[in-house]
């Protein structure tokens, strides 16, 4: 405990989050730590700038883990409060919960970056689609500054996982023959007679392809989530409500990744739907339609790509 209480008192001249965040990384302050987690016979288990954070967090909550509305931030701000001022028989155990928990959030923290990053760098794919021939090249240069990012945060690993992804693996051919005339009568006959098969067959095709074109959207699978939505149809609680909001979160997915020039035909299906017309033989074969030319124009983007 007394090395805890040295090691707290070398910290407290700090006056600004840089200030501190320098100090922590004094080589004094380094080895005053080390002993800390040798008191503990913990030294072992966890490593110093892990033990050290709790110094940044602890007074600085806002410049690093952000709001406080958040459970896991409240947990870990709460019991790197124990850690700070707890000075009982428990202090080590104290420690041991605050890195555990500090290494959960910093996961989930760097996972939501590389998603974000991930997104961002594939969603500039479709806006250099739709971008004027001038803004082209400043939005390679974007691209490429994610990359550089990229590298900083995970190295060539993380590289090489964003550029392995194919946006578009999907065989447009086979989707065409897949939802045909005949198709399309079945799938109006059976769902006159209460027969959804087809129809949890549609969202089903519709989700993975969304997320084969745009994989770091979490909601794309929490929402069009068809074993539920089986269920609550198969138990009569799943209202026109429900199916309005589906379909306007299915329409926001596909125009995330479509081409502006499709807004127009996107929105009148919207209308359309927020007008009553909740009868999907008539409302997916245009929403296949959308998702058909999304695809087309995404290859044929790429493969321009390829030539230039």
């Amino acid at each position: 405990m007394n090395n805890f209480i040295r090691l707290s008192e070398s910290l407290n001249s700090h006056s600004s989050f840089e200030e501190l965040a320098r100090l922590l990384l004094n080589r004094n302050i380094v080895n005053q730590a080390k002993e800390v987690l040798s008191e503990y016979n913990i030294s072992k288990e966890i490593k110093v700038q892990e033990f050290l954070s709790v110094f940044l967090i602890s007074s600085y909550p806002s410049e690093t883990i952000g709001t406080k509305e958040i459970q896991k931030n409240q947990e870990l701000l709460k019991i790197s409060g124990y850690v700070m001022y707890n000075r009982s028989e428990e202090h080590v155990e104290y420690i041991l919960k605050y890195v555990e928990l500090f290494r959960d959030w910093k996961q989930k923290d760097y996972q939501i970056l590389v998603n974000d990053m991930f997104h961002k760098y594939h969603s500039l794919t479709v806006d250099i689609l739709n971008a004027p021939e001038e803004s082209k090249e400043q939005l390679e240069k974007c691209k490429q500054e994610i990359l550089v990012q990229a590298n900083q945060i995970g190295g060539q690993d993380l590289i090489n996982k964003i550029l392995s992804y194919s946006p578009v693996i999907i065989d447009t051919e086979q989707l065409q023959k897949q939802y045909d005339k005949a198709f399309w009568d079945l799938f109006k006959t059976e769902y006159d007679d209460n027969n959804y098969n087809l129809f949890y067959q549609l969202l089903d095709e519709i989700r993975n392809i969304l997320l084969t074109l745009n994989p770091s959207n979490i909601n794309i699978s929490e929402v069009i989530d068809v074993p539920f939505i089986r269920q609550q149809i198969e138990k009569q609680v799943y209202s026109q409500q429900d199916l309005q909001k589906l379909t306007n979160n299915i329409l926001n997915f596909i125009r995330e990744c479509h081409s502006v020039g499709h807004d127009e035909e996107l929105e009148q299906i919207r209308t359309e739907v927020n007008n009553g017309n909740l009868y999907f033989p008539d409302v997916f074969p245009k929403i296949i339609n959308l998702v058909r030319q999304m695809i087309l124009e995404l290859e044929n983007f790429i493969a321009q790509n390829k030539k230039d």
